[in-house]
This record gives C-alpha cells, sequence and structure tokens, in this order.
C-alpha cells in the first residue's frame, strides 16, 4: 500500500481531531470533526471491503477483515465514553480505511488492462 495518496481533506480532519483529542476532546469542534471522519470512512467503505476480499487468507487479511468491520460497527454506533478515545478511533479509521480503498482502486486499471489482453 505504498504511495497511498491521501484527499486533503482527510489528511486535515485526521490531524484535526489528533490535536484535539490531546488539547481540547469536549470542545465544540469535536462533533464536526468526528462527523466528517464518519463521512471518509463512508466514502471508502466500500473499496476497502472489496480489497480485503481479494487478498489472499492469510493474518494480514483476518487483520485488514477485522478493521474494515469495525470500520462498519462504528458508522453504526455514535456514542463512545471518551470524547478523546472517539476522536482517535474516528481518526484510525479513516486512516486505514482509506488506505485500503486506495489499494483496491490501485488495482482497478490494471484490472482494466488485463481485460483489454
Amino acid at each position: 500500500m505504498q504511495g497511498t495518496s491521501y484527499r486533503p481533506a482527510l489528511s486535515a480532519d485526521i490531524e484535526t481531531a489528533q490535536g484535539l483529542a490531546r488539547w481540547s476532546p469536549g470542545g465544540p469542534t469535536t462533533g464536526p470533526v468526528v462527523e466528517r471522519l464518519r463521512s471518509h470512512i463512508s466514502q471508502d467503505l466500500r473499496d476497502a471491503e472489496k480489497y480485503v476480499a481479494s487478498l489472499p487468507s492469510s493474518r494480514r487479511r483476518d487483520i485488514a477483515d477485522q478493521t474494515v468491520r469495525y470500520a462498519s460497527q462504528v458508522l453504526v454506533r455514535k456514542q463512545c465514553p471518551s470524547p478523546a478515545a472517539r476522536l482517535l478511533i474516528h481518526a484510525k479509521l479513516a486512516d486505514h480505511v482509506h488506505r485500503y480503498a486506495q489499494a483496491h482502486r490501485a488495482t482497478l486499471p490494471r484490472q482494466a488492462a488485463e481485460r483489454v489482453h
């Protein structure tokens, strides 16, 4: 998954969430940042699931599968006992799900070329 590119808004939201978790987890900007991270996760989740499905059976696939399943569960639940944990969980999931989605998208041009030849 080397060379993963980030949408600028995603990168900014991850950094903001990490800063808020450290310095002001219960502040008024926490909610909007978490909602934007949830939106990023939702946008990338389907492609991340496709990436996981494409992996051979291995520990790597198990970890990716657990991460994607957990992201799906987090999207359903809105509550977390700690505002800092909520920020960090959403930031980390947005990061991983985006990486998996980008890995899947990177295979699309190759798959299309293979079908042509």
